[in-house]
């Protein structure tokens, strides 16, 4: 029996977290891993900044969580 013919069972809550990490994954492969721990530092240090105003909270969470993912992408 092959690895292949095993249906693998996902979780419906996980789903969007693994499709966000391969999205990073992605990413992180098309430009590079020192450039992703780079670009990814960036988007932490910006998305920080942003958190600080009540409005830039909206878009600078998202900023940093994708920051993390890049930085972390890169450094695995």
């Amino acid at each position: 029996m092959s690895v292949e013919s095993v249906p693998r069972k996902r979780s419906l809550l996980r789903w969007p977290l693994v499709l966000i990490w391969r999205a990073t994954t992605a990413v992180s492969n098309r430009i590079g891993i020192l450039a992703s721990i780079g670009v990814g530092a960036i988007a932490m240090l910006i998305g920080f900044f942003l958190i600080g105003t009540l409005v830039g909270a909206v878009i600078g969470i998202p900023m940093f969580l994708l920051g993390l993912l890049l930085f972390l992408r890169g450094l695995i």
